[in-house]
């Protein structure tokens, strides 16, 4: 294992940079945000990788690949969202009162390596139910 500045270090042909984020969750009725939580952010060419862990100890795994997004997170529960722009994905919720399935309708999605936001709007039975927006902003720890 090889060591840089801004503790990072090669991993598989990408960098591993140990830093902290914020991040922001908001919906119709709900806002949550998470502040200073310590992360990883891995980066192989066009492929992000951010994990972090909530407040509540909840682990989140959030990869960025051109205009694709993937959304893990796992406490109790599972969460897994799969987000493309232009096309319908899904967001499948899994805890102690079931198997919870939504279409996905990714509205924007913006990234530039630092700062990072999606809009999106969660889908049941072809009726929009809630409109969502996360927002995360890395900082590297020197």
């Amino acid at each position: 294992m090889v060591w840089f500045n801004y503790n990072s270090r090669v991993n598989n042909g990408g960098i591993n940079i140990l830093g902290t984020i914020k991040v922001k969750q908001t919906s119709n009725d709900l806002s949550v945000e998470h502040t200073d939580a310590l992360a990883e952010k891995i980066q192989h060419n066009d492929y992000v990788r951010f994990t972090y862990m909530e407040e509540n100890g909840a682990y989140v795994t959030l990869d960025i690949m051109d205009d694709t997004v993937s959304l893990r997170r796992r406490d109790k529960g599972m969460t897994h969202g799969t987000f493309k722009l232009n096309e319908k994905t899904e967001l499948r919720v899994i805890n102690e009162h079931g198997d919870l399935v939504f279409d996905v309708n990714l509205v924007s999605l913006d990234f530039d390596g630092t700062n990072f936001e999606m809009n999106y709007k969660l889908i049941h039975l072809n009726t929009e139910i809630d409109q969502h927006q996360f927002q995360l902003n890395w900082n590297t720890e020197e």
